[in-house]
């Protein structure tokens, strides 16, 4: 009983311990998929001043996201040769950098109720996300 009891808990936290890795090695990719959902509702309702509220919420959660996601490093750039990967990191982290710079603008103008200027910050940021995704995520 004890040894059966004994290799299920190693069992368990061998599992728990993969899963772990796991999450880690895919923590940009979820960052992204949390990412997208909340900029798509957020460029579908800037126009609307009555989801203002909402969509100052979801600004917050991109807020934390792309800060998260400065620490992280692209597939396609951990594939590169070591000589051009320093530039690739420094490019990609610009690039969120400038998502960050931009939402917490967007935010700003939310509160404001500048739906207006939030409008072109969202296209700015549309612009900026396909970079990325044409220059990281290939």
């Amino acid at each position: 009983m004890k040894k059966t009891l004994s290799t299920f808990a190693l069992v368990l936290v061998f599992g728990f311990s993969i899963a772990f890795a796991q999450e880690s090695a895919s923590s940009l990719k979820n960052n992204m998929k949390q990412i997208g959902p909340l900029f798509k509702a957020i460029a579908l309702s800037v126009s609307d001043p009555s989801k203002n509220a909402d969509n100052i919420d979801k600004t917050k959660q991109l807020i934390l996201l792309f800060k998260n996601t400065l620490t992280l490093i692209p597939d396609s750039v951990s594939q590169l040769p070591e000589t051009q990967r320093a530039d690739s990191i420094t490019q990609f982290q610009n690039l969120i950098n400038d998502e960050l710079t931009n939402t917490n603008l967007l935010q700003v103008a939310l509160i404001a109720n500048d739906n207006a200027t939030a409008a072109g910050i969202v296209q700015k940021m549309t612009v900026t996300k396909k970079e990325g995704h044409t220059r990281f995520d290939p």
